[in-house]
C-alpha cells in the first residue's frame, strides 16, 4: 500500500487547515444548537413566568373581590352580597387551580397551599355568619280616618335579622302577628328600605 503525499506546499497547508478547522466548525455548530435550546428554554421560562404573574395578579383582584363582598353582606346582610361572594369564591378556585398546574418551586406551592387554608377558614365563617341571617316580609294593616272618611290602609316592608334573634323569627308561623322594633336603612345601591329587626315581643 503506497501512502501518497502532497505534491505541492499548498496541497499541504489547505489538508492541515481542514484538519485544525473541522473541530472548531463542529463545536460553532453545536453551540448553536445549545443556545437554540438554550432560547427556547428562556422562552418557555419567560411564558410561565408571565402567566404565574398574570394568574397571581388575578388571585389578588378575586381576594379583594372576596374581602369586599364579605364585608358588605356583614353589615348589610343581603343575600346579593352572600351570591357575590359565591360568585368571587368560585372564580378564586378557578384561578387558584390553575395557579398549582404551573410548574410551581415548593415555596410557592407552600404559599399556594396557605392562601386556600386560608380562604377554607374564610368560608367557613361565611357559612356561619349565613346561618345567622334571615331576610323576610313584615306587613301592617290599619284602619283610619281621613278627612271624615274610613279607609284600610295596608303596607309591607322588606325585613331583615341578624344574629340570636333569627332564631325566635324562624319559629313564628307564616302570617302570625307580633310587635317588632328595629331602625330602617336604605336597601343596596339606594333602593328602597329595609327594616332592621333589634327585637321581637
Amino acid at each position: 500500500m503506497r501512502i501518497s503525499y502532497p505534491r505541492s506546499f499548498l496541497s499541504l497547508l489547505l489538508i492541515g487547515f481542514t484538519i485544525v478547522a473541522a473541530p472548531l466548525v463542529f463545536a460553532l455548530f453545536a453551540n448553536a444548537v445549545a443556545f437554540e435550546k438554550l432560547a427556547a428554554l428562556s422562552e418557555q421560562a419567560v411564558l410561565a413566568a408571565v402567566k404565574v404573574t398574570q394568574a397571581s395578579r388575578a388571585l389578588t383582584a378575586h381576594i379583594a373581590s372576596l374581602e369586599r363582598a364579605a364585608r358588605q353582606y356583614a353589615v348589610a346582610g343581603e343575600s346579593p352580597f352572600l351570591e357575590a361572594y359565591r360568585a368571587n369564591r368560585a372564580a378564586f378556585g378557578a384561578t387558584l387551580r390553575s395557579i398549582d398546574e404551573m410548574a410551581l418551586s415548593e415555596a410557592q406551592r407552600a404559599q399556594s397551599g396557605a392562601i386556600a387554608k386560608l380562604e377554607q377558614d374564610w368560608a367557613a365563617a361565611m357559612v356561619k355568619a349565613d346561618s345567622s341571617v334571615l331576610e323576610s316580609n313584615l306587613a301592617k294593616e290599619w284602619t283610619l280616618t281621613e278627612d271624615g272618611q274610613t279607609r284600610r290602609v295596608s303596607m309591607e316592608v322588606r325585613a331583615l335579622a341578624i344574629g340570636a334573634i333569627t332564631d325566635r323569627l324562624s319559629a313564628l308561623v307564616l302570617g302570625a302577628s307580633a310587635q317588632f322594633a328595629g331602625f330602617l336603612a336604605q336597601g343596596r345601591n339606594g333602593r328602597g328600605v329595609v327594616f332592621h329587626i333589634t327585637s321581637l315581643d
